[in-house]
């Protein structure tokens, strides 16, 4: 046996997930790939994480998967040998779903201004407007910060209740209804 892996688990952090792996034991271990999946049977390479080698000392290794978004992650650890066999380890989840008070939504009266707070700064958003039969009437696409506002008239949207859905990297994070004021 390559390894003796005596822990592996992952855990949310914020909006963040950290994977946790220890190995009691490490024979030719040449690295890791960590791979991740969101249905639990395609997987993906993520990550590459250098081994051990041969070693009896327990070694700890991590790492953080950078919001991955609002979903259930699925991770497993495929580790090689110096001579490129590989182990692949069991399915470890977590599940991130941001809380109400991370995320708001909300507008603006009488100026029908969109607001909305606690966007991470490193991506990009879509706000997608539909109406109540589900027909897209408007998109508006920006990069996120402490707070994002503007102005509906800029969408040129007509009085009447409508439903969003705001995405990032093709995750929904946050979706409603929303009733505009304006003609």
């Amino acid at each position: 046996m390559p390894i003796e892996l005596i822990k592996f688990d992952s855990k949310n952090n914020n909006s963040d997930v950290i994977v946790n792996w220890t190995t009691a034991s490490e024979t030719n271990n040449s690295h890791f790939e960590l791979e991740h999946s969101l249905n639990g049977l395609d997987f993906m390479e993520i990550a590459r994480i250098e081994g051990s080698g041969t070693t009896t000392t327990s070694i700890n290794y991590h790492f953080v998967h950078d919001n991955p978004g609002n979903e259930i992650h699925h991770y497993r650890l495929r580790q090689y040998d110096f001579d490129g066999q590989n182990t692949v380890s069991k399915i470890v989840y977590c599940r991130l779903k941001l809380q109400s008070a991370q995320l708001k939504l909300w507008l603006s009266f009488p100026e029908n201004i969109i607001n909305i707070s606690y966007l991470d700064s490193n991506k990009q958003y879509e706000l997608c407007f539909y109406s109540p039969s589900g027909k897209l009437v408007y998109i508006k696409r920006f990069r996120g910060g402490e707070q994002f506002s503007f102005p509906l008239n800029e969408a040129n949207l007509a009085k009447g209740v409508y439903l969003y859905s705001l995405q990032s990297d093709a995750h929904k994070v946050l979706s409603g209804k929303l009733a505009m004021n304006q003609d």
